[in-house]
């Protein structure tokens, strides 16, 4: 195996706190089973079954091999590789020399499945891994015998991973993502829920894979699920609405806005469970959804999983924070309002509420594309409320809000919400900048008008409030260090917003009126 240049070098008496799930399967199990590891720390000149030990301060590159028989394999559509590395130490991963391509590229894993098992031979496979390792302790260190399983995973393996998860949706379609356990075809369907209707049942499929993506034409009243089939096994998600544009163009809309949910998976579940039982016509949702964007397992563990059934029945409009890492995945799971579906930067109007979501941490300066883009979007709104949604204040409380003896914020990104992003809300009469980041509640009213908040109680560890508050943000209304959501409603000219805490409890309410341009 080549030597890979290493992107992260971990501690190697630590690389064995990663938990390794070897669940039974219906196929042959782990077809590592009985065979042993064999390690070299020598560029592959000599190899041994003692595990490496690694200098003190030392550095070491390792490549570690298997070698295994694999007998009785008809059943087998898949195979699926466990390790028990931290997810971003495997550098180099070979299957009988082949190099194994992780499902989305970038990404870390500490699974993964989509292995061709057409590499298995009979006898004398080989499956390799190569890593680096850094040892920052005073004395030699052993380094943790690997712990790895590959699995043969068989039709009845089958099962939808991530998803649904309901995109953004508009007058003539809504859009769906999901993700499959292993590689299949996957069909949408969507029917009218009117008995009497003699509208015709909407059939929309995704090819093989294990991403799926859908934008499904529909005129209102459908109601919608997904079928993933291999040979003769099919699994399908129940039957859920599809959101109706009909009911934005009323004149009235309610939804959602929350941020910061990661780490804390039992609080992100409790308030995504809230936001489900408020119904809204959709959510947006201000960044950080997991700890580390690119540790691929997260998305489904800290994010998606805790609010399955809110992520399948309400549009989620997504705004990427720093912890989301830009992770590749996000292209895949998230369906936005872009030309392409997977804009990072995007803006739709809904009924009479423009939204805008940008990655806020992507330069906006006056001469670059971004500040083009969203200066004509907002110069082009006649809509009566405009939000634009990022993840970093440009007013807080916090000490990101710290200013130099010019009174301008240390902060980079606050000086860019500052002096770029609240003018251009001043100057098109913008409603708000909402954002997340600060794991706490706080509104801000500007002498422009404008108003900001910080809508980051979704669930991360929340942060209390520091002593040069004032100084750092003068604009302070209204300040919480509670767990809480937003709920917005339009109703005519008028848009409230109430800030809910975890018990029910109304925080704050602001009204707003319909601007005037």
């Amino acid at each position: 195996m080549k030597r890979s240049v290493l992107s992260v070098l971990m501690v190697a008496a630590c690389v064995a706190c990663v938990p390794l799930s070897c669940s039974a399967k219906p196929g042959p199990g782990n077809l590592l089973d009985g065979a042993t590891w064999q390690y070299s720390a020598d560029d592959g000149k000599t190899f041994s079954a003692a595990p490496p030990v690694v200098g003190a301060k030392q550095q070491a590159f390792i490549e570690s091999r298997i070698q295994f028989d694999a007998h009785d394999l008809a059943d087998i559509v898949e195979l699926e590789l466990v390790f028990n590395l931290s997810a971003w130490m495997a550098v180099g991963l070979e299957l009988n020399d082949t190099p194994l391509a992780r499902p989305v590229p970038d990404m870390s894993y500490r699974s993964f499945a989509g292995i061709d098992p057409g590499l298995l031979k009979p006898d004398g496979n080989v499956l390799a891994i190569s890593y680096g390792v850094l040892n920052d302790h005073d004395e030699d260190r052993p380094f943790p015998p690997m712990k790895a399983a590959l699995h043969g995973l068989t039709r009845e393996d089958l099962a939808f991973q991530t998803g649904p998860v309901l995109g953004v949706f508009d007058e003539a379609t809504f859009t769906v993502t999901a993700r499959t356990s292993i590689k299949s075809d996957v069909t949408l369907r969507a029917r009218p829920t009117d008995p009497d209707s003699d509208a015709a049942e909407v059939v929309v499929t995704s090819p093989p894979g294990l991403m799926h993506r859908f934008k499904v034409p529909h005129t209102g009243g459908h109601e919608y699920r997904l079928e993933a089939t291999i040979g003769d096994v099919t699994r399908t998600t129940d039957w859920r609405p599809a959101p109706s544009w009909a009911d934005t163009t009323d004149g009235t809309l309610r939804f959602v806005v929350v941020g910061d949910g990661r780490t804390h998976i039992d609080k992100w579940t409790q308030i995504a469970a809230a936001i489900g039982a408020e119904q809204p016509q959709f959510m947006v949702y201000v960044g950080d959804m997991v700890s580390a964007g690119r540790n691929d397992w997260e998305w489904d563990t800290e994010h998606f999983g805790p609010a399955q059934e809110l992520f399948a029945t309400t549009p989620y409009y997504p705004v990427i924070g720093n912890h989301e890492q830009e992770a590749p995945v996000m292209r895949e799971l998230f369906y936005t309002a872009s030309p392409d579906g997977r804009g990072w930067n995007w803006a739709q109007q809904i009924g009479q509420v423009l939204l805008i979501g940008i990655v806020g941490h992507h330069p906006f300066w006056p001469d670059s594309d971004n500040h083009a883009w969203l200066e004509k979007t907002l110069a082009e709104s006649d809509a009566k409320f405009v939000f634009l949604f990022s993840h970093y204040p440009a007013w807080s409380s916090r000490r990101t809000g710290a200013v130099n003896e010019d009174g301008e914020p240390y902060d980079k990104l606050t000086y860019q919400g500052q002096t770029v992003f609240m003018p251009l809300l001043a100057k098109y009469n913008g409603t708000a900048f909402i954002v997340g980041h600060d794991h706490f509640y706080e509104r801000s009213e500007l002498p422009t008008g404008v108003s900001t908040v910080i809508t980051g109680g979704g669930g991360a560890g929340l942060r209390g409030r520091p002593d040069e508050w004032q100084t750092n943000n003068p604009h302070s209304k209204v300040f919480a260090s509670r767990h809480h959501y937003t709920v917005f409603e339009v109703d005519g000219d008028t848009c409230t917003m109430k800030v809910i805490a975890d018990n029910g409890e109304e925080l704050d309410r602001r009204v707003w009126s319909a601007r005037t341009r």
